[in-house]
């Protein structure tokens, strides 16, 4: 799934729950892939896609995480931030994919930290939204989860995943 593709499953995601949603708006001399909002909830969303190879993987995703900081250091607003990751390469265990960088993150506070959702966007154009606080989790057991595996229970909170109008 390329970035594109990525932007408009995750704009319409955001459509089909009532919120307005813009690609490619330009914020602080960078483009967010997608704005939603709805009421007082605001998200800024950049999207990655799919790469070639496994290096083109890394700069993507180390690209976002150095934008979405940059993004957040620089609002003085309330906003949800995320990234919107094409993971259906990632989920089958292909290869190339972003299973390595992502599990290089495991142990980051960039998610925690600057409240930064992950925005798992699938081929079949399902989104699941990992809260900030279960992304660490994820990304730790992300090798377990691929192979069908049950992880450990976080015992952090019980929400997996999040409601993106709150």
């Amino acid at each position: 799934m390329q970035t594109e593709q990525v932007q408009e499953v995750t704009k319409a995601w955001f459509e089909s729950q009532e919120f307005r949603a813009v690609v490619n708006v330009p914020l602080n001399q960078q483009t967010i892939s997608v704005a939603a909002d709805k009421g007082e909830t605001r998200w800024l969303v950049l999207a990655i896609g799919d790469a070639e190879t496994p290096e083109q993987y890394l700069r993507n995703f180390d690209g976002a995480v150095a934008q979405i900081i940059g993004v957040g250091e620089t609002l003085n607003m309330p906003v949800h931030l995320a990234i919107a990751l094409a993971y259906s390469q990632t989920e089958s265990g292909d290869e190339p994919s972003y299973r390595k960088i992502l599990k290089k993150y495991s142990n980051s506070v960039v998610f925690v930290d600057l409240e930064v959702h992950l925005l798992l966007v699938r081929d079949d154009g399902s989104v699941e939204d990992m809260i900030p606080g279960k992304v660490n989790h994820f990304l730790r057991y992300l090798n377990e989860i691929i192979a069908g595996q049950s992880p450990p229970e976080d015992e952090s909170t019980n929400d997996v995943v999040g409601d993106v109008s709150e």
